[in-house]
């Protein structure tokens, strides 16, 4: 009997109902691949859509006559020297971020 290969067993555990899930025997696994790639493909479109948000930001930033030059920004030129730190437009820019984070929690 050495060297044959013996029949597996294979051990079914408790069924986990998944989203995708209509039976109560079980999804399958083309079932599972199906609902994991729906959601993938949804993570990548949310990313792209923040990509793409984050980029327009970018491009017209530098254009909007108030972002960098609020008061309260911290400017020191000298002559060798130059010093910038954006604490109003920092504070500004938390402000939103939190709110926009906060209200998308609530969905």
């Amino acid at each position: 009997m050495l060297g044959q290969i013996q029949p597996t067993t294979y051990v079914h555990l408790p069924h986990k109902r998944h989203a995708g899930c209509s039976d109560t025997s079980g999804c399958s696994f083309r079932k599972l691949w199906l609902h994991l790639m729906l959601e993938i493909g949804k993570g990548i479109i949310i990313f792209g859509v923040i990509l793409i948000g984050v980029g327009l930001l970018l491009t017209f930033a530098g254009k909007a006559p108030f972002i960098g030059r609020l008061p309260g920004d911290i400017y020191i030129h000298k002559k060798n020297f130059t010093f910038y730190f954006p604490l109003a437009t920092s504070i500004l820019v938390s402000i939103i971020l939190s709110l926009i984070f906060w209200l998308w929690s609530r969905r």
